[in-house]
């Protein structure tokens, strides 16, 4: 694949991670193919669709009143474009996880994490692997 082709989908994940950092969930989802696999696999979930993941992503900009990511490093591939990332914000207000919900704790939380994100020939985003320790940040939460 050309480098431009390359670039171009560096630049357009750098964008989703931005709009999720400033809290345009509408924009980061326009980026979605309809029907993308997104895999959670540490809480180990799989969302078939943006609007089924939609939830998801609103649950940590309610739970963290100053939310923000910081895109730390992106690595090309031929359809795909790996970002590594760490997560900033102060827990607010209640997280809902597959393990139930967890009260707000006043804490700062900073998280690293990886997603691999695979576009189809549209430029969408059409599958992807998220990657982090829930550990780490039940630790960060007072929780361990």
């Amino acid at each position: 694949m050309a480098v431009a082709v390359c670039a171009e989908l560096c630049e357009t994940a750098t964008r989703v991670y931005q709009h999720l950092s400033d809290g345009d969930l509408d924009k980061a989802s326009s980026y979605l193919s309809d029907d993308v696999e997104w895999h959670d696999f540490a809480f180990d979930v799989t969302f078939h669709s943006a609007e089924e993941m939609r939830p998801s992503m609103e649950e940590f900009t309610k739970s963290f009143s100053d939310f923000r990511i910081e895109v730390t490093n992106l690595v090309e591939g031929d359809e795909s474009v790996a970002v590594e990332y760490t997560i900033r914000g102060t827990h607010t207000g209640p997280m809902t996880t597959p393990q139930g919900e967890i009260p707000a704790t006043g804490r700062s939380v900073e998280l690293h994490c990886c997603d691999v994100l695979h576009f189809d020939s549209q430029g969408k985003i059409d599958r992807a692997n998220s990657y982090y320790d829930t550990s780490e940040l039940g630790r960060q939460l007072g929780m361990a």
